[in-house]
């Protein structure tokens, strides 16, 4: 067979291997899923021309359902097919517009979706100039204190969560760093948050438990707030 003849065929057959392998997800044909939801700002009012991107996950596979923009009074509406109950799937949807902190709602499961319907409600977006990045610094008032576990609540209305949470084990967290990533989770500037800790005390092979409570400010601007247990 002529050499050139069968690189095509070889290439067509891995064409066909890599587009219709076994890995890849698979819908259902006759059964679409009505996305639906509000975008707001921090004041409540209605956001439009928010880009709202539809995704679905599977292991190392992904496929973007739809991309739908906001309306005038902050509604949007987009249908996407819906994946073969047989696969372990997650929907996440993503939410970008200039000036905004872009925004990420994961771990959405097949069962989660009821009736053909997903629907992600109101969802809030804040301004990069009305938020702020924290990085907090645990530290132990001394060398007998061990940071047990810990609890983020903002008095102000915002969405953010505490990243790379060590292992809840007891290990000394004293010189643990964690961060809030203002690129997903956001703080509100000048809000305040309230850290609830559970503390262990050693004093002479004695252990005893401490519960406190240490109310800090996000400020104004980008910074670090030092938390002592």
């Amino acid at each position: 067979m002529n050499k050139k003849v069968v690189f095509i065929c070889s290439f067509a057959l891995l064409f066909l291997l890599v587009s219709c392998g076994a890995d890849s997800i698979e819908y259902e044909g006759s059964k679409r899923v009505t996305a639906s939801g509000k975008l707001v700002t921090s004041t409540g009012a209605a956001l439009n021309d928010v880009e709202v991107e539809l995704n679905v996950v599977e292991q190392y596979n992904e496929d973007v359902l739809n991309k739908v923009q906001s309306r005038n009074d902050g509604t949007f509406l987009a249908n996407f097919p819906i994946p073969q109950e047989n696969q372990n799937v997650q929907f996440y949807a993503t939410f970008e517009k200039e000036g905004y902190v872009t925004k990420a709602i994961y771990n959405t499961s097949l069962d989660d979706i009821e009736d053909l319907k997903y629907d992600l409600e109101t969802v809030n977006l804040y301004r990069i100039d009305e938020t702020v990045e924290v990085r907090m610094f645990f530290a132990a008032a001394a060398a007998n204190r061990f940071l047990i576990s810990y609890e983020i609540i903002p008095d102000a209305a915002a969405d953010f969560e505490f990243a790379n949470i060590p292992d809840p084990d007891r290990i000394d967290w004293s010189q643990y760093d964690g961060l809030i990533n203002s690129t997903e989770r956001v703080l509100l500037k000048n809000s305040n948050i309230t850290i609830k800790t559970e503390v262990e005390v050693e004093v002479n092979g004695q252990r005893t438990i401490e519960l406190n409570t240490v109310v800090v400010n996000a400020g104004a601007a980008s910074g670090a707030i030092n938390i002592l247990f």
